[in-house]
């Protein structure tokens, strides 16, 4: 089945593809996911496939088909991992609506902007918890938790454990 998804995506042979750090987080996905969820399986291929696609992309120069606004806002919600961010404000600000750019964001991204923040928030508290001395309350003040009790609960559903017990893990 491997090679079939290869040949379907015409990645039958090596490749060196240079300075893919798009593709590097594929990876950190797959790492990232919550194994203990009874989504892990259907999650795991999604993330297969659009690491084929984007490794598709890059060995054949296909350019993305991405609309210029939901780019932007997927870079606005990047510098907002450590800062509020009120997707009303954004589009109030870029005379878009806000319905719009959720839908849109969603066809192009797969998840809600909300969804994808929190996920690269999450992402930015596993590498807070690995390799700094934060302590919890301060890693969830920083990413803009309302506490550190909603953090760590959002990050044990999340992650399948708490924030303490990753990092003891790791």
């Amino acid at each position: 089945m491997v090679d079939y998804l290869f040949a379907s995506y015409h990645l039958e042979d090596c490749y060196y593809i240079s300075d893919a750090k798009i593709l590097f987080s594929f990876f950190e996905s797959m790492r990232d996911l919550n194994y203990n969820s009874e989504h892990v399986h259907r999650r795991a291929a999604v993330i297969f496939h659009q690491l084929l696609e984007e490794a598709y992309r890059l060995v054949y120069g296909v350019k993305h088909d991405i609309p210029y606004k939901f780019e932007a806002l997927k870079d606005e919600l990047d510098n907002h991992l450590e800062h509020r961010f009120e997707i009303n404000k954004y589009c109030s600000n870029h005379e878009i609506s806000a319905p719009y750019m959720i839908r849109g964001f969603r066809n192009y991204y797969g998840v809600t902007p909300y969804e994808y923040l929190m996920k690269k928030r999450l992402e930015l508290a596993m590498r807070l918890l690995n390799y700094s001395s934060f302590s919890v309350k301060e890693i969830a003040a920083r990413l803009c938790f309302s506490d550190q009790y909603y953090f760590s609960n959002y990050f044990k559903q999340k992650n399948g454990v708490s924030p303490t017990r990753y990092r003891n893990q790791h």
